[in-house]
């Protein structure tokens, strides 16, 4: 199972990759002697250092890619709903141009 590393020891890892000269490798190996019980590998170590240089940041970007529904639409969705109880989910998503998903939550 794969389990979410903290914030702590990215930030951790970032001074680490710093601290031994931008080497890679070499702060694989310091980190892993660190924190035996939650080792990290060089493929995801250089994935962290790149986030890090790119956005200046190493938490995760939620919800950045989430189209809005506007008020319009779902009062659309919700007047379908009323009128038309016994209509499927899928139909209701199909007459109001949108996602199952998004009628479910409404």
């Amino acid at each position: 199972m794969v389990r979410a590393r903290p914030l702590e020891q990215k930030t951790e890892a970032i001074f680490i990759y710093a601290e031994v000269g931008r080497n890679l490798h070499q702060a694989e190996r310091v980190f892993n002697e660190r924190y035996p019980d939650n080792p990290i590998c060089r493929k995801y170590l250089r994935k962290l250092v790149t986030k890090f240089q790119t956005t200046g940041s190493l938490s995760r970007q939620k919800g950045s890619d989430r189209k809005l529904i506007s008020e319009d639409k779902q009062k659309e969705i919700v007047g379908s709903v009323v009128n038309t109880p016994q209509q499927s989910t899928a139909a209701l998503a199909g007459d109001c141009d949108v996602a199952i998903s998004t009628v479910k939550k409404y």
